[in-house]
Order: structure tokens, then C-alpha cells, then sequence
């Protein structure tokens, strides 16, 4: 419709959301194969419900990063833990117990204090909520066994050593979550939930981050789309039943 309506300023915008989005896949798709060394996280932190899920996602993140090397000359760590009910899993709460879990697995592991490591900028860490029912965002209405991202997807990644995998959900996530560690400055920790995989329209490299207690991704919404046809109230109930909150133009 762009072409035909010869709206060339869109056609422009679309085509550069596309080859970002594009170049964010590619980006994914290279993570485990660098160049030289590995350009993702130093340590990776996964929090699952049950403790026999967090040893299998040991053994699979283990292998996932077998034979990776970061910039700071470590092998990549993962570090995953089990932070139980659903209920906190998503919130403040499961993700502090799961920090405190992970302090204790690095000590063992030779880092003697993980918050200093991070404070430093020494050590990029990420953490993958990795627990709960996940009825949002989800290909599925409900998590498999609580565990969001063990969901099967179609296709198989391979690492550094030749080994195939069966892609699931979170393998998915962690390879396109990996390129935002370029633009994370030390001194954070970031946090991206398993249930949902999606490629940006911004180069992941290339994200602008604020010097904020809580950094967040925001979508801008257009309320033309459905505005002419709800009311505000439906607009709002919309939004809520889709996990999503709304900011005005004065924060």
C-alpha cells in the first residue's frame, strides 16, 4: 500500500525498521560463533521455580557457552538458582532472593563478592527470570511445568564446539538478549523475562540507557489504531488485560 500510495517517506521508515530488525536476528544468530571473543554477559543468572529445573538449565547453559571466552578473559558463567512459588517469581522479591542465591554459587565459583564485581564494572551480569506461570506473551497460555521458557521453538542453534541444540524459548531469549551487554556500562545488573522473544527496531548495540534506578524499555503507542472504534475505558481495559502500562506525556 505504501508503494502504491508512493508515500516514499514511509516506505523509507518501514525498510529501516525492517533491516534493524533484521540485523538484530543476524546479531543473535552470531552470538555463540564470535570472531574472537564472546561480546555477550560475563555472568549469566537464570531463576527457575524448582530446584530440578535450575540443574537442568545448569547443564544446558553450561554447554550452550562451552568454550566462550568474554573481553575480560573469563569463561562464561552461569549461575542458576531456584527462587520457588510463582508468586514473586516476576517481582522485586524473586529477584533479590535469586541475587542472593547467586552471590552464594559465584563465591563458590572464585568471586568472592558478585556486587562488588558489578560495581566495579569488572563483570556485566544479567539475570533470566526464568519462573512462574508466564500468562502473558507466552505462545502458550500457561508455562510448561512453570518454567516460562521451556517451550519448544522451531529450529536448532549450534556453539562454539559444534554442538546442536534444540532451540527453545530461552536459549532464544539469552541469544538475543546477548548484544545489549555492549551498551551496559558497568554497575547494573539487567533483567530481561523469558516469556516473550522480540527483535527491536533499534540496533541492540546501540540502545541508549538512562542513569535511572530502573531502566525500561518503552513502546510508543499509537491510539489511532484502535481509538476510533473504544471508548477511553476500553482503551485502558485493553492495555491492562495485555500486562502493559501506560504513561502520559508528564510521566
Amino acid at each position: 500500500m505504501l508503494v502504491a500510495d508512493q508515500d516514499w517517506s514511509e516506505v523509507a521508515k518501514f525498510g529501516g525498521v525492517v533491516a534493524n530488525r533484521r540485523l538484530n536476528i543476524d546479531l543473535s544468530r552470531g552470538v555463540l560463533k564470535p570472531k574472537d571473543c564472546f561480546k555477550g554477559y560475563d555472568v549469566w543468572i537464570i531463576a527457575s521455580s524448582t530446584e530440578d529445573e535450575a540443574a537442568a538449565k545448569q547443564k544446558v547453559f553450561d554447554a550452550l557457552f562451552d568454550g566462550l571466552h568474554t573481553e575480560s578473559g573469563r569463561p562464561v558463567m552461569v549461575l542458576s538458582v531456584s527462587i520457588g512459588s510463582a508468586t514473586t517469581a516476576g517481582q522485586t522479591l524473586g529477584l533479590g532472593y535469586a541475587w542472593r542465591q547467586a552471590k552464594r554459587l559465584a563465591k563458590g565459583r572464585g568471586i568472592s563478592d558478585l556486587s562488588e564485581e558489578v560495581r566495579s564494572g569488572r563483570l556485566k551480569v544479567v539475570m533470566l527470570p526464568d519462573a512462574g506461570m508466564a500468562e502473558r506473551f507466552s505462545p502458550m497460555t500457561q508455562g510448561l511445568g512453570n518454567s516460562r521458557g521451556r517451550q519448544k521453538l522451531v529450529g536448532t542453534c549450534t556453539n562454539a564446539c559444534g554442538r546442536v541444540f534444540d532451540l527453545e524459548l530461552i536459549i532464544a531469549v539469552a541469544l538475543n538478549v546477548a548484544p545489549f551487554s555492549a551498551t551496559n556500562p558497568g554497575g547494573r545488573v539487567d533483567v530481561f523475562w523469558t516469556s516473550q522473544l522480540t527483535f527491536g527496531t533499534i540496533p541492540h548495540f546501540e540502545i541508549r540507557r538512562r542513569n535511572a534506578p530502573f531502566d525500561k524499555f518503552i513502546v510508543f503507542l499509537d491510539r489511532s489504531i484502535f481509538a476510533s472504534h473504544t471508548s477511553t475505558n476500553q482503551q485502558t481495559r485493553y492495555l491492562y488485560e495485555f500486562g502493559t502500562a501506560m504513561m502520559d506525556k508528564n510521566g
